[in-house]
């Protein structure tokens, strides 16, 4: 069974970097926030800013961790991020594995 603080999550935040992605990644896992974080290959996003439309490239974190550790991660996300309005996006996991889900309790739990 898995309890409320135990819920998998997936948090995405994009950097402009592939250097700042990964460590910010290795930071969070460090610091036992995150079981995982994976950095996509570069993407390309397309957004507003300042009033006009925005060509950019990026890189994606994605960090894997457990709902008790949720907002501290966002938090710390949040507070060491490059962008002004960081793209910050907390995903629910309706399925992982159950050995997945006890490694990642197991390494978050510091």
């Amino acid at each position: 069974m898995v309890t409320m603080e135990a819920q998998p999550v997936q948090i995405i935040a994009t950097y402009p970097s592939r250097v700042e992605a990964m460590k910010v990644g290795r930071r969070a896992v460090e610091l036992h926030m995150a079981a995982c974080a994976q950095i996509t290959s570069q993407i390309t996003s397309i957004y507003h800013w300042e009033g006009s439309i925005q060509t950019g490239k990026e890189f994606q974190l994605k960090l894997k961790t457990i709902s008790k550790k949720e907002q501290q991660l966002v938090t710390w996300l949040s507070e060491h991020h490059p962008y002004k309005v960081a793209e910050i996006l907390v995903v629910p996991l309706t399925y992982v594995s159950p050995d997945y889900l006890r490694w990642m309790k197991e390494v978050t739990h510091h």
